[in-house]
């Protein structure tokens, strides 16, 4: 009886010790996920995935509905800083499934955190109808906990969406309200921010004196703009409103003045090319051809970079959503690892509970327990006689097994030798085989016959080419097409072409210059791509071999 009261005592010790436990490392997880809210507020970049997803976990086991809301936000905003979208949409959209909008502690802040996180990756995905949905979650939510700032600034980000969709009335009533509202609460500095867009609708709908009045608001409160009037870095993009308000003006002086002043500091491609458009027409106004082609033309190379890097990142949407779907499943893996986990915990309490109970049995079962183990104990020591035995005699025989597992192992490598020789004519044979589909496509096919004519390829016949430059040799398009190396059109049309393995001559006629040129080029290419020296017999070598 001593005994069994002894192992009783031990058990309810042990039991003890896991609650105990448990309740230590709740204690912990609390901590650490406050510690990540903190690194969130302060804007830090979070990076401890592990620690973020540890957490998500923890509290889906063991937190209440706000806590796994929290965690999950966290796991988001870690994805979303590492670069995993389509993770971090997956962790938000858990984030909201966690919330219990029914009852009266809902953490309503969070949660309107969340949709706004999910609303801004919509946009850079442009999935504008889902970036719309989710800001009106996001406002309802900000309103539910009280916080104004938040409703408005979410409301505010409408803005981009219908700018994209080019609704100039939603555009002026989003921007003016945003700026009435914020001006409401005592922030008409922050409000007068969004006002750029209403100047820009009033000037479409020809409502000159709204367009001005919102205009001084803008400049004189904003804070964007110097003493001098100029405004900072990076949003040159206004002169180009400017410059249209003063056109529509017929101040023709001064829109030239502010078009110019987009072209000499705005570096992106989209200011080249809106400010070159608007002199275009502005001089076209004046009446000053030599003028209208120079800036035609600027134009025209500026919209043509400007096509190119739209269409890579075309690519990289594609490819985001293949991911997306890719990361959906992953996560519903891990949910589900997750939801196994929780059973298993819940199996082991009720194990524990189950020992506590039978305690009474086991006792009363002992003695005749202790018969059969003896009998057991002599079972198993018979036995481990015979194992001895049996290792006696294969310790005996250690050599002869030595020589053998030295005849298979040389037997291995021999095998993965010849294994090794099949592996190069099967990758000659794909990149064979996707070099026969590119020649038999239509635009292939194209390019040779106007070669043959002496033709120069239209700027149609180069979507079509630049269509099936990314279609089949993406690796190669990447290279050709990255900002780094920074190839002018000419030097890219001309590697393009000797790619799909038009001979330098034909190059020359199908581009309208001469074999001397197609050579310079050539070789400023083959310098600013590989840093080598060569003609464009090299380069024509180098660049057949990327796919």
């Amino acid at each position: 009886m001593k005994r069994y009261v002894h192992s009783l005592l031990i058990l309810a010790a042990v039991v003890a010790g896991v609650l105990l436990s448990g309740c230590t490392d709740s204690h912990q997880q609390r901590l650490q996920l406050k510690e990540l809210e903190r690194q969130n507020r302060a804007d830090s970049v979070m990076q401890d995935l592990a620690l973020a997803q540890s957490l998500a976990d923890h509290f889906d086991r063991h937190g209440t509905r706000n806590e796994q809301l929290r965690a999950h936000y966290i796991l988001g905003r870690t994805y979303a800083d590492q670069g995993e979208t389509p993770r971090a949409v997956a962790a938000y959209n858990d984030a909201a499934e966690r919330a219990d909008t029914t009852t009266t502690d809902c953490d309503y802040r969070t949660l309107c955190r969340v949709y706004s996180q999910l609303a801004e990756i919509f946009y850079q995905q442009n999935l504008l109808d889902d970036n719309l949905r989710c800001l009106d979650r996001s406002i309802t939510y900000a309103y539910k906990a009280n916080d104004t700032i938040a409703a408005i600034n979410s409301y505010a980000q409408k803005l981009g969406a219908y700018d994209k969709h080019q609704m100039t009335d939603s555009i002026i009533a989003v921007s003016t309200q945003t700026y009435n509202r914020f001006s409401q609460i005592g922030y008409p500095e922050v409000g007068s921010r969004y006002l750029a867009l209403a100047v820009n609708g009033y000037t479409q709908k020809k409502n000159l004196d709204s367009a001005r009045h919102y205009m001084d608001i803008y400049e004189a409160k904003s804070g964007y703009f110097d003493s001098l009037g100029n405004i900072e870095r990076g949003r040159e993009a206004y002169y180009d409103i400017k410059g249209k308000y003063y056109l529509a003006c017929r101040r023709l002086d001064s829109a030239e003045y502010f078009f110019r002043k987009e072209l000499r500091e705005g570096s992106d491609f989209n200011n080249q090319n809106k400010a070159s458009h608007r002199l275009a027409e502005l001089f076209q106004i004046e009446g000053k051809p030599d003028s209208v082609a120079k800036y035609a033309l600027y134009a025209y190379i500026m919209n043509d970079s400007t096509y190119s890097q739209a269409t890579t990142e075309a690519v990289v949407q594609m490819q985001a959503s293949y991911d997306y779907s890719s990361h959906q499943r992953i996560a519903q893996r891990e949910k589900d690892r997750a939801d196994r986990e929780k059973q298993k915990s819940e199996i082991l309490f009720c194990i524990i509970a189950s020992i506590i109970l039978i305690g009474t049995i086991v006792a009363y079962r002992l003695k005749k327990h202790q018969e059969e183990e003896r009998a057991a104990y002599t079972a198993k020591v018979n036995e481990l006689e015979l194992v001895q035995n049996d290792v006696l005699y294969l310790r005996s025989h250690e050599n002869e097994l030595d020589a053998l597992l030295r005849e298979k192992e040389s037997k291995l490598e021999e095998l993965n030798d010849e294994i090794a020789k099949f592996h190069m004519p099967i990758r000659i044979i794909e990149k064979d085989s996707t070099e026969e589909k590119l020649k038999q496509t239509p635009t292939y096919q194209m390019l040779l016959a106007k070669a043959d004519k002496g033709d120069i390829l239209t700027n149609e016949d180069w979507h079509e080419v630049n269509r099936l430059v990314i279609a089949m040799l993406p690796k190669f398009y990447q290279l050709i097409s990255s900002k780094n190396h920074n190839l002018s059109i000419s030097e890219y049309r001309t590697t393009v072409l000797l790619r799909l393995h038009i001979k330098p001559k034909s190059v020359s006629c199908l581009l309208g210059c001469s074999p001397q040129y197609i050579t310079k080029l050539s070789g400023q290419v083959l310098t600013k791509l590989f840093n080598v020296n060569g003609d464009s017999k090299k380069l024509a070598k180098i660049v057949s071999e990327l796919s």
